[in-house]
């Protein structure tokens, strides 16, 4: 078609069309779940919901724990050994107006057809929010103090430890697979009243070679067991065996070298590739390293891979 031409009622025109590249495919797509679309909030929503989060951080913080420790902005691991008590401030009644303000009537708009369609936002939280993270917490904690899990969990230098938290991903922390049932279907009945259900397909359990091989039930089902699982980023394992690990780490230190490759052929200034290296391959290469416990041999097959990409 000729270019110049006025665009009709949908806007679109002829160059904007020629324009449009061949759609990249992904393949192996079952589920529409992981390609969800995202909401693009206005900047002064953003803006004012910051200030608020200034104003009622602090009452926020006191009341999570220290399971929650790696999410929190600003926590270190000296805070941990501090004893959590009960926030002794509340609120102040129109903070929790604004923010039930915020949430009320809430709609997202999308166009498939070229015709808006409003579609009603009834839970969660908005995405790229400031306070969205501060608010899913408290409702997290809210929802775990109800679950009781006190006498559950094992006692580490005479602490007794029964999850971990970062967010939403959970660790459940137990002697014996009954109490794991216990403490997940509490969980899931806590969550309920929240809106919060548990994702099944990645819930799995892990046990050491002393426990019994009686199932994790939950609802009635049982979970699946596996040998290693990724949390975090991590592979972890009962057997505290790094060396599946360090492999996941050297395939990612290549895969992200692959992805900047075309982009090093072209630069030839030395510093330039050097940052560009530190800030792309040296992260994938070394991800959570701070929780190794290298061996000589580790430490080579790691040095071996980064002089082969540099």
């Amino acid at each position: 078609m000729p270019r110049g031409k006025a665009p009709g009622t949908d806007k679109l025109s002829v160059e904007l069309l020629q324009a449009v590249q061949s759609p990249i495919c992904v393949e192996g797509v079952i589920s529409c779940a992981p390609y969800r679309p995202i909401t693009l909030l206005p900047v002064l929503y953003k803006v004012f919901t910051r200030c608020i989060l200034a104003r009622i951080r602090g009452t926020l913080e006191e009341a999570q724990p220290i399971e929650q420790a790696g999410f929190r902005k600003g926590y270190m691991l000296p805070k941990l050994s501090r004893v959590q008590k009960a926030p002794a401030k509340v609120w102040e009644t129109r903070y929790t107006k604004i923010l039930q303000e915020c949430y009320t009537d809430c709609h997202t708009v999308f166009r498939p057809f070229c015709r808006d369609v409003a579609v009603a936002v009834e839970r969660g939280v908005l995405q790229g929010d400031p306070i969205s993270p501060c608010l899913f917490s408290a409702c997290l904690e809210s929802t775990i103090r109800r679950c009781d899990w006190e006498p559950f969990g094992v006692e580490v230098n005479g602490v007794r430890l029964n999850h971990l938290r970062f967010a939403d991903d959970i660790v459940l922390v137990t002697k014996t697979p009954e109490d794991a049932s216990r403490m997940i279907n509490g969980l899931h009945e806590a969550g309920k009243e929240a809106g919060l259900t548990i994702n099944t397909t990645k819930t799995k359990v892990l046990r050491n070679s002393f426990c019994s091989l009686e199932p994790v039930l939950l609802q009635g089902v049982a979970l699946e067991d596996v040998k290693e699982y990724v949390y975090l980023g991590r592979l972890v394992n009962m057997k505290n065996d790094l060396k599946p690990e360090i492999e996941r780490r050297k395939r990612a230190g290549w895969a992200a070298y692959n992805s900047i490759r075309t982009v090093l052929e072209r630069v030839s200034n030395s510093k330039l590739r050097a940052d560009l290296f530190n800030s792309t391959v040296l992260p994938a290469l070394c991800y959570a390293c701070e929780t190794w416990a290298l061996t000589r041999k580790a430490e080579d097959e790691l040095r071996r891979v980064q002089i082969s990409i540099e």
